[in-house]
């Protein structure tokens, strides 16, 4: 499970049992017509890096795109795997395997964006080792923010023991604070350590040429035709066309019926809580996006 699929699954979680404490919707429904250019973007990610992790993957998919394939030593794979990217106007999957396995050190190192904390010895970013230059630069390449006092965030790190001899921040830390772009940073390992790094090759395979390739790919595999519903059930699609229908309660028998109808069919992305399908309403085509927590148990929906 990749880092963001494992917190993905972990906010749901949260705002499942947020939701029973505090009295909010169970469940609730939104369809949003989509055309190809809107379909392709909703079943895809992007290569515009927001977050430092996000700069971390990006620099790997895009070497894979450009190579054919990419390898990184880590103690985990860091590439999300449930929808193509898209790159220059055409949509890849990058898949990961484990190709080998090498000794080395892995942690995090964490960094303070308040530029007046930074005391300690310094060293300029362009000064680094390259392998510290490629470690570091997710940190710096990304968007970021002060979040108040202490270090703001911590990246990954993994270095095999060459790379090791070379780097002044692990196995020891050597400097305090790195300049780069005239401000100074505070840094700081945080639980590195020797221990076995795995070898992931990440390959890219191109999906489509396009949005309307992607579109029609994707209308092809997973579309279905929402049809045959009461009309309790229609009133509940209807107050979701382009806005969100809400459950306040399990106790909500049309939308359950309506959650069985979707779950019946295979999802773009779905698990035990949420999921997101591409449907057809009327003669329109919809992205919608379903969250069923409050309606599904262990033995199965909770409403027949």
């Amino acid at each position: 499970m990749t880092r963001r699929r494992w917190l993905a699954t972990v906010i749901v979680v949260l705002a499942m049992v947020l939701a029973g404490c505090n009295g909010h919707a169970a469940g609730r429904l939104t369809m949003t017509p989509v055309d190809d250019a809107a379909l392709a973007d909703r079943a895809s990610y992007e290569l515009d890096a927001t977050d430092p992790f996000e700069t971390m993957e990006a620099a790997m998919i895009r070497e894979a795109i450009e190579d054919g394939s990419t390898t990184r030593n880590a103690s985990r794979p860091f590439v999300r795997a449930e929808r193509p990217f898209e790159y220059e106007g055409a949509y890849y999957n990058v898949s990961s395997e484990v190709v080998g396995q090498v000794q080395g050190y892995a942690g995090g190192v964490q960094i303070d964006y308040n530029t007046s904390a930074a005391d300690g010895e310094a060293i300029a970013y362009e000064d680094l080792p390259a392998v510290d230059q490629r470690q570091l630069a997710p940190l710096f390449e990304g968007q970021y923010r002060d979040d108040g006092e202490g270090f703001d965030i911590a990246i990954p790190v993994s270095y095999t023991r060459a790379e090791a001899t070379q780097s002044v921040v692990v196995p020891e830390q050597e400097y305090d604070v790195v300049v780069y772009e005239g401000n100074s940073y505070r840094i700081a390992t945080d639980d590195v350590r020797e221990r076995p790094l795995d070898t992931y090759r990440y390959e890219a395979t191109k999906v489509a040429d396009s949005d309307r390739e992607l579109a029609t790919h994707l209308t092809d595999r997973y579309a279905f035709t929402l049809s045959g519903l009461s009309s309790d059930e229609r009133d509940v699609v209807e107050a979701a066309l382009d806005d969100t229908y809400r459950a306040e309660s399990s106790d909500d028998e049309p939308f359950g019926r309506v959650v069985e109808q979707f779950r019946a069919h295979e999802a773009v992305r779905q698990d035990s809580y949420s999921g997101e399908w591409v449907v057809v309403y009327d003669g329109q085509r919809y992205w919608a996006d379903l969250e069923y927590g409050g309606f599904i148990t262990e033995s199965g929906p909770s409403v027949t």
